[in-house]
């Protein structure tokens, strides 16, 4: 067997395959340096290299945005935007020398990660923002975090449904927290004893948060004097908590103290009221909140009539108010709305619904020309209502008697755009009652039953040379039955014929009407447009009919086509 020599030229005299082996990685470990370096040279003619690290940072910052982090563990090494951080070297270092980009710590990701973070963010202020998902080891490593690092946390955010899970964390929270801005805590399994929800500590951050701005909490214990240090707030959202028995002026006193606010939302956490309080009991002195823009207030009527006459918010200020236990409280809002009306609150649109909770009433000093009145208050479109007031009531009664009282406290006298959608009947009588100053009236949505009694009062003509709404130019019906009473058709038609100087715009979607009497409106009305839909919803529209009979359904279209053609005489005339 041949002996193996290495060559004379060879700058390396190895005397077995192991040594030889090992020098060969050494060459090839100095040969993937060279090639880095090369790498690294050609990296920085790229054009994306040219960018100012502070530019190159700010691209990676909007990256973590759009790619956070996953909320669970992975297999993978490295974990969305992070890796993007690998591409080259000159985008390692960006990286890792802004603190800021490492300041949202992750916990479901394990211990090494979140050390990892914790290390590369070096003293900026961090970020603790976690979901039910947090296992109890997690659970106790924000606890240890929150002990080690309270001092520089800048927002923390922590929502679970696990009591024990917030039992961790509290005792945690009693020291300052000079840096903190925004705290949201949401135990989201309220038990069915509000006593058992966990409490806020009486000294949370030990009283100290100068920079506190927002403050979210869902379903705590809390006492109106654990709020008070907090005079820096900008948004306060106090949702289904448990407030210790305490005087309504406490809640008063904590709120004024908070000058600042610029949003305010409470639902179900006013103290409770003695059984003697009238619509005009004082609970302390009047208090301003010059810079709010949004009120929102959930809780019964009398809380919430109360709180709304101790507050004084700016003219632009939106009201968003849902009354509970609504029958035969209305009056607690009056003195309140007495005073927006002083303050010459200026009505453009005014839109009223019922449904089988209770009704509402949107107001608003804006006006626009498209059609769809939205009454969730999430969809209304911009700019916001000046208020919008939800009842909760079974009494229908009391729906109408409410109703009445509150829109008849408004200055409609300069209201352009109504929207009714109402399936109680009131009389015209009623209507007019409601509406009949609305000189200045251009467009009148109706929808559901209310459309016979709002139709004649709308089409009403006070003498032969003047009508009750001068202004009227568009109307528009949805879920209509037009033949709902015998008559209605045809004294809708006359009524109609009598406006057909001013009425310019007829809308008819998703109703029940007879093509004949569409037909006989073209000739009326400018313009008419119409969904094609001639029996849409009858069988609904049955609840609403006492006696209603499918099989006489078309006994009576045929009546109510001899009444139409009765009225040809009226549509000749010029």
């Amino acid at each position: 067997m041949a002996e193996w020599h290495c060559s004379s030229d060879s700058a390396i005299d190895i005397g077995d395959t192991q040594d030889m082996r090992k020098a060969l990685e050494l060459e090839v470990r100095a040969i993937k340096i060279v090639q880095s370096s090369f790498c690294t040279r050609l990296n920085t003619l790229a054009l994306v290299n040219q960018l100012p690290p502070e530019i190159l940072a700010y691209v990676f910052h909007l990256l973590r945005e759009v790619w956070p982090l996953p909320y669970s563990r992975s297999r993978a090494a490295i974990f969305n935007w992070v890796q993007v951080t690998y591409v080259c070297r000159q985008w390692r270092t960006v990286a890792l020398d802004n603190p800021f980009l490492w300041t949202n710590i992750p916990f479901s990701l394990g211990n090494t990660w979140k050390e990892e973070f914790l290390r590369r963010s070096r003293m900026a202020p961090i970020s603790i923002a976690q979901e039910d998902y947090l296992s109890d080891n997690d659970i106790k490593s924000v606890a240890r975090t929150l002990t080690q690092h309270l001092c520089r946390i800048q927002k923390l955010h922590l929502s679970s449904d696990q009591y024990a899970n917030f039992m961790h964390i509290l005792p945690m929270l009693c020291d300052p927290a000079p840096l903190l801005e925004s705290l949201i805590l949401h135990n989201n399994r309220r038990s069915s004893a509000n006593s058992n929800d966990p409490s806020i500590p009486l000294e949370i951050f030990n009283r100290t948060a100068p920079r506190l701005r927002c403050l979210d909490l869902r379903n705590w214990q809390l006492s109106w004097t654990s709020l008070q240090p907090f005079s820096s707030l900008v948004y306060l959202d106090l949702w289904g908590c448990s407030v210790l028995p305490e005087g309504f002026h406490l809640a008063l006193d904590s709120l004024e103290k908070m000058h600042l606010l610029e949003d305010l939302k409470l639902a179900d956490v006013l103290p409770p009221l003695p059984d003697d309080v009238t619509p005009y009991s004082t609970y302390g002195p009047t208090i301003s909140l010059p810079h709010l823009r949004k009120l929102y207030l959930k809780d019964n009527i009398r809380s919430c009539g109360l709180i709304l006459k101790h507050i004084i918010t700016p003219v632009t200020a939106e009201h968003e108010i849902y009354c509970a236990d609504a029958e035969g409280g209305h009056e607690f809002l009056l003195p309140w709305l007495s005073t927006e009306v002083d303050r010459s609150m200026n009505i453009l649109k005014l839109s009223i619904e019922n449904d089988s909770y209770g009704f509402n009433v949107v107001v608003s000093n804006y006006n626009s020309k498209a059609w769809s009145v939205e009454f969730a208050p999430e969809c209304h479109r911009s700019p916001k209502p000046s208020f919008y007031l939800s009842f909760h009531t079974d009494s229908r009664r009391f729906r109408e008697s409410a109703m009445e009282r509150l829109c008849q406290m408004l200055p409609l006298g300069n209201l352009e755009s109504l929207s009714v959608f109402w399936d109680d009947t009131l009389s015209t009588h009623d209507w007019f009652a409601i509406l009949g100053g609305c000189k200045s009236l251009a467009r009148a949505e109706i929808r559901y039953t209310c459309a016979p009694s709002l139709c004649e009062l709308l089409t009403t003509n006070i003498s032969l040379s003047q009508s009750l709404f001068p202004s009227l130019v568009s109307m528009k019906f949805t879920d209509t039955y037009f033949g709902q009473t015998r008559d209605f058709s045809a004294n809708f038609l006359n009524s109609l014929s009598c406006r057909a100087s001013s009425l310019k715009e007829l809308v008819i979607h998703w109703s029940c009407v007879y093509e004949t009497l569409v037909e006989k409106l073209r000739c009326v009305v400018t313009k008419v447009e119409w969904d094609g839909r001639e029996n849409y919803g009858i069988d609904a529209f049955a609840q609403y009919l006492p006696g209603w009979d499918s099989e006489s359904e078309a006994a009576e279209s045929s009546v109510d086509e001899e009444q139409l053609s009765s009225s040809s005489d009226i549509l000749s005339e010029p």
